[in-house]
């Protein structure tokens, strides 16, 4: 059990960890908002949607600007929360992101919506000091700067015996933050598809959390080393006393300890950065740096920023389908990260970090083989065409390999059936005839049909069409609105058609 003022320790420290969802929120919410069609509609062009992706480079700007933002707002932290105080400063940032998370769900162009991501970046990187950056400049900039500070007042609160768990509460605020952008944002594309409230929603719900961050920060201690730092001793031992479950004497000995490490602090502080590159500073740089480098370069991010994109190469082609693995995904990465918490105190911060990266060393390995073996493009840019193609085992039935295209010059929708495999016969005499028949309609008028059907193959299950069907004149935004069914059936004289698939 803990203690009164254990107690308000973790609630100090965990309300303060709002700073890392936020991170992780705006980590995980642009994964799959850049898939959503309304998204493509309003930030791509009619090829993109027609693709079901952006481009390469303005999809790679919308998530990368973001860490630019984060870069700007780590080096911005430390003097920010030196002069203003870690909690002041806090709600600083805060504000920064609500003020970021508005321009994005009001975006009307892609400069508007790189340039929000940027500021927000910059304030979530004070929180979490070793976690990349999201979309937009303002967002980026707030999350920076917010990843940086949180942990420092996280550890400047706790007693050494739980300042490992304390801080790793930040890191599973992450992980919270991107499970919750991740179901949030199969829940508005499920519900809200035909409207840019779909994505609109998704960045604008992260301003809650940074309001109640913002409000509810300054009711809480100040860092009672930053109080002893800036002069204001007795407020500091006012703080301890509140905050710690020990004796008046060991609150005194944690006290004058804060002291002498201030102390000896200014007296070796450094004048310039180019003292942080000799003995025996340069050491500890190299250490600190490396591993940060490291951490980033394990690929958590890009799995991150990118996971509804990676499930549908690796077969899930459904957009819905894709979010919904993502999301199942962002559990995962949440109930993972509870052992660290639990034990990095007992077993100590180096065995968890070796053990955490063979881990990820495992997982990568595992999945660049996977999608090296089964694994497909979804756009040939070679053919301009989105294909949605699997390898499949022989004991799976009913797959239909097609390619579809949109031609902006002819405003022309072309369908390609390439082939069928491994139907599962109807009759005892295993004698089918396959065919495909298409239809392309809306549910608002379901009379309205447009119609093709394949040539019949004779005696097969495996069927090859390679026929090519062209729905002429339909404009892109009537497209989208419609559904397009294939179905395979087989012709068996005498009877009624028969269904495949």
């Amino acid at each position: 059990m803990f203690s009164r003022a254990d107690y308000q320790v973790y609630v100090t420290g965990g309300f303060a960890a709002i700073g890392g969802f936020l991170f992780g929120y705006d980590l995980g919410v642009i994964s799959g908002v850049i898939v959503m069609s309304n998204f493509l509609v309003a930030f791509g062009d009619e090829a993109s949607l027609a693709r079901g992706s952006l481009t390469s480079a303005v999809a790679g700007s919308i998530v990368g600007v973001m860490s630019i933002g984060c870069f700007i707002g780590a080096l911005m932290a430390g003097q920010a929360s030196d002069k203003l105080s870690r909690k002041y400063s806090i709600v600083l940032f805060s504000a920064i992101f609500i003020a970021s998370g508005a321009l994005q769900a009001g975006s009307i162009n892609l400069t508007m919506l790189l340039v929000s991501r940027l500021i927000a970046g910059k304030v979530t990187r004070l929180f979490e000091f070793h976690f990349t950056i999201d979309l937009i400049n303002c967002v980026g900039v707030s999350v920076g700067a917010l990843s940086m500070i949180v942990p420092v007042y996280q550890s400047e609160i706790s007693t050494k015996e739980i300042r490992g768990r304390l801080v790793s509460l930040q890191q599973w605020a992450i992980t919270i933050g991107i499970a919750v952008s991740f179901w949030t944002n199969y829940g508005t594309d499920m519900l809200l598809s035909s409207s840019s409230a779909s994505w609109r929603i998704q960045l604008g719900l992260q301003m809650i959390p940074a309001l109640i961050l913002a409000i509810g920060i300054p009711f809480f201690p100040f860092s009672p080393r930053w109080l002893m730092a800036n002069g204001r001793e007795k407020e500091a031992m006012t703080v301890l006393n509140k905050i710690r479950s020990s004796s008046q004497q060991d609150i005194l000995i944690e006290y004058n300890e804060i002291k002498q490490e201030i102390a000896l602090e200014r007296e070796q502080s450094i004048r310039s950065y180019s003292q942080l590159f000799r003995f025996p500073l340069r050491r500890r740089l190299i250490l600190g740096v490396t591993i940060q480098i490291l951490q980033q370069f394990t690929g958590m991010n890009s799995i991150m920023y990118y996971a509804p994109s990676i499930f549908k190469q690796a077969g899930l082609s459904d957009q819905r389908a894709s979010l919904l693995a993502t999301g199942i995904n962002g559990c995962v990465n949440v109930l993972a990260t509870i052992p660290a918490i639990l034990f990095l105190d007992k077993w100590g911060r180096r065995p968890i970090l070796i053990l955490g990266a063979i881990l990820m060393s495992l997982s990568m390995f595992t999945m660049g083989i996977t999608m090296g073996v089964h694994g497909h493009t979804l756009f040939n840019s070679t053919t301009g065409t989105v294909e949605c193609e699997n390898d499949e085992d022989i004991n799976e039935r009913g797959k239909i390999l097609i390619s579809l295209m949109y031609s902006n010059e002819t405003s022309n929708f072309h369908v390609k059936i390439k082939r069928a495999c491994y139907l599962l016969p109807i009759d005892n005499d295993c004698k089918t005839n396959p065919y495909c028949q298409l239809c392309l309609f809306s549910f608002d008028h379901l009379s309205n049909k447009l119609n093709f059907k394949t040539d019949i193959k004779k005696q097969t299950l495996n069927p090859q069409f390679n026929q090519e069907f062209i729905y002429k004149n339909i404009q892109l935004k009537k497209l989208i609105k419609k559904t397009l069914q294939i179905t395979v059936y087989d012709n068996d004289l005498g009877k009624k058609r028969q269904f495949y698939w």
